[in-house]
């Protein structure tokens, strides 16, 4: 899918709660959006840029990253921890619908995130118990489930990029999910595994609604840069 989002910087700025000057100065300092320009020379932000945005906002807020470590983390440029998935996940995939129970769980289980696995027709292969406990239903009842189901219409076209047309990795990618009680905001990291017919998707939510991000105001202002 293209990203035809084309927005001024005025309308970037009312998207993701961060001021003007404040995108400016990130982009002057840190080279960190990377915008298009009309045939009269204005600039215009896309969907990445929003959510490069909104991962510095999670990392600052969140996460209580120093703005520097906040952008950096939201460029791919910090190390990332290793995540319990490649091995595991194949397990699941060649097990499905086996009566064994595949080792990752285990593992999975004792993270407070959310974790769901998505073939790349988005059908859900497996999810870890936070996930199941979230949407209220057993976890052998989700698997074959349309993930899109699982979210809200309007962030659905955002959340088939995650697969389609091929999967593909993100950070921070926010989506308001359903539930039989409750919609929530979640941020999700999305990691690729491939295998030998096709390639996974790997989805580690990040709860939003409970740290309250969801709520955050528009006149609310992250730093221009660190304190010294």
């Amino acid at each position: 899918m293209v990203d035809t989002l084309s927005l001024t910087i005025g309308e970037l700025a009312s998207m993701v709660g961060i001021s003007t000057d404040t995108i400016r100065a990130w982009e002057r300092r840190h080279a960190l959006l990377s915008p298009h320009r009309t045939v009269t020379g204005h600039r215009r932000y896309g969907m990445d840029d929003v959510e490069t945005l909104r991962r510095v906002r999670q990392n600052v807020a969140v996460r209580r990253l120093s703005l520097k470590l906040a952008i950096a983390e939201a460029q791919g440029l910090l190390v990332e921890a290793a995540v319990p998935v490649p091995m595991p996940v194949l397990t699941v995939v060649d097990a499905a619908g086996g009566r064994s129970e595949a080792p990752w769980r285990a593992v999975a289980d004792l993270l407070p995130n959310v974790v769901c696995i998505v073939n790349p027709t988005g059908e859900i292969i497996d999810t870890n118990m936070a996930f199941a406990h979230m949407t209220g239903v057993l976890r052998l009842e989700l698997r074959g489930k349309r993930f899109l189901d699982l979210i809200e219409p309007a962030n659905r076209a955002k959340a088939v990029r995650l697969y389609k047309p091929e999967p593909q990795r993100r950070r921070g990618w926010e989506l308001n999910l359903r539930t039989r009680t409750v919609s929530g905001l979640f941020a999700f990291d999305s990691y690729v595994v491939p295998t030998m017919a096709s390639a996974f998707i790997v989805l580690i939510g990040t709860d939003l609604s409970s740290s309250g991000l969801e709520l955050w105001p528009q006149s609310t202002e992250l730093p221009v840069q660190d304190s010294v």
